[in-house]
C-alpha cells in the first residue's frame, strides 16, 4: 500500500480538530493492510481527512452515531449507525472528510485489490472489483452492518490489551472484518446462537451494563443491580455480555480496572496507593495481587521496568 509507513487517515487540520478528547489508531497488518479505528467520546465531533490513492480498496464500518463522508461543498454520504461504506476508484485518487459524531465509532480498512484477491482466491470472480472484467470501473456500496459484525466490532472498540497481544488481536479483527463482510450467509450467525440478542433493546441494556462498569468502579454494583438498572434479568444479562465482549462480566470488569490503574500510575503518575482506590480497592495487597494475576510483575516492578 505504497510503503506501510503512509498514513491515509490524517487529524483534519481545522477549527473542529480534537486534540486529547480522542485519538485514531493504526495498525499495519501487512504491506497492502491498514485497520484504523477510533472511538466516539460524548460532546466532541471529529474530522478525518482522508487520501484514497486510485485503486485503493476503502471500508468503513460505523456504529454508534451516524458520520458524513464529504466529498466537496455541494455532496456527501451520510452513514449511519450500523452501515458500511465501500469505496474504490481505480482512475483517480479520492481526498474527502469523514466528519463523526460524538459518539460515532468507526473502524477503516484500506487494501489493495492484489492482497485482497490474494486472501479470497476462490469465488473472487463474484466480486466487481475483483474480477478482471469489470476491476477498471468505479465501484460503491452502502450496506447495514450484519450482526456478527455489529459484534465483531463492539468486541474491537472495548478491547483492552499489552502492546504485544493488541498487534496479534488487531491483525486478527482486520481480517475477521473482511470475512464477515464477504460472508454471504452472516445473517443467521450470532443470532441463531442468541437469539435473545435480535432485540436491539437487549444490546443496548447489554451496552448500558458495560458502561456501568467503565463509570463507578470505586462503588460498582452486584450483578442482582445492574440487571435491575437496565432492566434484564442475571441470565439474560451474563449471556448476552459475554456474547458480545467475549468475556464474562467480572472477567472483562476486573481486566478494564487493571488496565486504568496502570494508566493512572504511568500516565497520570499516581502512587500504588492511589490508583488502587480509585479502581475500587480497599486493601492495598488484594490490588497488588490482583495487579501482578494481569501483568506478571507487582505494580512497583513493572514501574521500575
Amino acid at each position: 500500500m505504497h510503503g506501510s509507513d503512509i498514513r491515509l487517515i490524517q487529524i483534519a487540520k481545522s477549527q473542529s480538530e480534537n486534540t486529547r478528547g480522542w485519538s485514531l489508531s493504526r495498525h499495519a497488518v501487512d504491506e497492502g493492510l491498514s485497520l484504523y479505528h477510533t472511538a466516539g467520546n460524548k460532546g466532541i465531533e471529529r474530522d478525518l481527512e482522508i487520501h484514497l490513492p486510485k485503486g485503493i480498496l476503502f471500508f468503513q464500518f460505523n456504529m454508534g452515531e451516524s458520520c458524513d463522508l464529504m466529498f466537496g461543498p455541494h455532496y456527501k454520504q451520510t452513514l449511519n449507525s450500523s452501515e458500511s461504506m465501500l469505496l474504490y476508484n481505480p482512475e483517480k485518487d479520492l481526498d474527502f472528510i469523514c466528519r463523526l459524531s460524538s459518539e460515532a465509532n468507526s473502524a477503516f480498512i484500506l487494501t489493495t485489490v492484489e492482497t485482497l484477491h490474494g486472501l479470497i482466491v476462490q469465488g473472487a470472480d463474484d466480486i466487481p472489483f475483483l474480477n478482471a472484467s469489470s476491476n477498471h470501473n468505479k465501484y460503491y456500496m452502502k450496506l447495514s452492518l450484519p450482526p456478527a459484525m455489529r459484534f465483531s466490532l463492539e468486541q474491537l472498540f472495548s478491547s483492552q490489551m499489552s502492546s504485544m497481544a493488541s498487534r496479534l488481536y488487531l491483525s486478527g479483527k482486520a481480517y475477521e472484518l473482511l470475512g464477515h463482510y464477504f460472508n454471504k450467509d452472516e445473517n443467521s450467525d450470532y443470532l441463531e446462537a442468541c437469539p435473545f440478542l435480535k432485540d436491539q433493546r437487549n444490546v443496548e441494556a447489554i451496552r448500558k451494563c458495560r458502561q456501568i462498569l467503565m463509570d463507578r468502579m470505586e462503588d460498582l454494583p452486584t450483578i442482582k443491580e445492574i440487571s435491575t438498572e437496565v432492566g434484564l434479568n442475571e441470565y439474560q444479562l451474563k449471556v448476552g455480555f459475554k456474547n458480545i465482549y467475549g468475556k464474562t462480566i467480572n472477567t472483562y470488569f476486573q481486566d478494564h480496572r487493571m488496565t486504568y490503574a496502570l494508566k493512572l500510575m504511568t500516565e497520570d503518575g499516581l502512587m500504588v496507593q492511589e490508583a488502587a482506590a480509585q479502581v475500587g480497592y480497599s486493601n492495598v495487597s488484594h490490588f497488588i495481587t490482583a495487579f501482578k494475576k494481569k501483568f506478571g510483575v507487582t505494580p512497583k516492578q513493572y514501574l521500575l521496568s
